[in-house]
């Protein structure tokens, strides 16, 4: 028998993970605000970081691009402003075909280098784990390298994106992984049009289907025909994502930025709640 991951519309969105089937890493609700400085995207962090928390930075690498990077900053927003320090410097270099890992306190540390993935005028996922005293670099959804922190997680300050890419979003992790049953409020107190959410997550079973469904009129609703996605695109132990989209007439579920399903829905403005059980 199968695990199944359930998402059902009723008068609130529900996700149902069948025990063990898989293991939700965060849900993350909106994304990150980010402020343009010059060249660069750059907010502050509200709370300071803790073990556990992830970096979630996706997009379009520009077709032109020669770099592109992620600094985790302390002192100042920018690398070239007084005071600045990084705790986490992350560079793609397209020039050298490498991603370049560092800090600076007065000066720059030992570089650390791994292969970019990463391809101009294609869409990137990164994501940057403090996983203890290691920052994870997963790069399109692989783990990459393991860059073990040389100043206090918690010292972080700015998060700032810079280079030649199209940023589509930017998002922080909680530090724990989700306790289901959960149930939490959609912002806005509606699931309004063009509303979005993301749920991460790693399976632990090794067969699984998805099933998209919908039941209308609460508690005593009728449920409508299941609809299956085609085959199941996450693998054993690997972190996904799939992100639900409250389009026009329908919700959509994207897996890895591509289009994975779409369950046509005329009252998802009457979703208040997001329930994981």
């Amino acid at each position: 028998m199968c695990g199944k991951m359930i998402v059902q519309i009723i008068t609130s969105l529900c996700i149902a993970a069948i025990a063990n089937a898989a293991y939700i890493s965060f849900i993350n609700m909106p994304a990150y605000r980010m402020e343009k400085r010059g060249g660069a995207l750059t907010s502050k962090v509200s709370h300071p970081l803790k073990p556990g928390q992830m970096l979630l930075v996706y997009g379009r690498m520009n077709h032109d691009t020669t770099r592109m990077g992620v600094n985790l900053m302390r002192g100042a927003e920018l690398l070239e402003e007084p005071g600045a320090e990084a705790v986490f410097h992350l560079d793609v270099r397209f020039s050298e075909a490498r991603i370049i890992m560092n800090t600076l306190t007065q000066s720059w540390g030992r570089e650390e280098r791994v292969r970019n993935p990463f391809k101009k005028g294609m869409d990137f996922h990164l994501i940057i784990r403090a996983n203890g005293d290691i920052f994870e670099i997963w790069a399109n959804h692989r783990r990459i390298y393991k860059f073990r922190m040389r100043l206090p997680l918690s010292s972080v300050e700015y998060v700032t994106v810079t280079g030649d890419a199209t940023v589509k979003g930017v998002s922080w992790s909680g530090p724990e992984p989700i306790a289901l049953p959960l149930i939490t409020e959609v912002g806005g107190g509606h699931f309004l049009s063009g509303g979005r959410f993301t749920v991460y997550g790693k399976p632990n079973g090794g067969n699984f289907e998805i099933v998209l469904n919908a039941k209308v009129g609460g508690t005593w609703g009728a449920w409508g025909p299941e609809e299956l996605g085609e085959g199941f695109p996450f693998k054993k132990d690997v972190i996904f994502d799939l992100t639900f989209l409250n389009a026009p007439e329908s919700i959509q579920v994207y897996s890895f930025l591509f289009l994975y399903l779409s369950k046509t829905n005329s009252k998802m403005n009457d979703n208040r709640s997001i329930r994981m059980l």
